[in-house]
């Protein structure tokens, strides 16, 4: 799915290319194609749940960042106007879009838990 029209200013759960065969699948997405950004910093999160499902408090992002789980799963809380919604990420071929200035609250890991995150050009 192109993304080129997704909006810098809402949260959205993104689907990416992604083909499967009998060797199993691949899904891949190209920063201004596929994301709403330029990709400029790529990292990687994992044994953040060691033990079970782990909480962490986070904070308001600077940059538009997406999270991919490309194995186990995350959820994050999300204050959205007068509400907090939840998001959970499982599937490597979606990624959860987080614009510039969104507050995250609570993010919770699966024991399993490898989260791809990758950010955008800031200040």
């Amino acid at each position: 799915m192109d993304h080129k029209n997704q909006s810098l200013d809402n949260i959205a759960l993104m689907e990416f290319p992604t083909f499967i065969d009998e060797r199993g699948s691949l899904s891949f997405f190209e920063g201004l194609k596929h994301l709403p950004f330029a990709m400029k910093k790529i990292g990687w999160t994992s044994g953040a749940g060691l033990g079970g499902w782990t909480e962490e408090e986070n904070g308001r992002l600077k940059v538009p960042t997406v999270v991919v789980a490309l194995k186990g799963a995350a959820k994050w809380e999300i204050q959205e106007t007068a509400s907090v919604k939840t998001y959970k990420i499982d599937r490597p071929g979606v990624g959860l879009f987080l614009p510039k200035g969104t507050e995250t609250g609570k993010a919770q890991f699966s024991e399993d838990a490898l989260i791809l995150v990758v950010r955008g050009a800031g200040e």
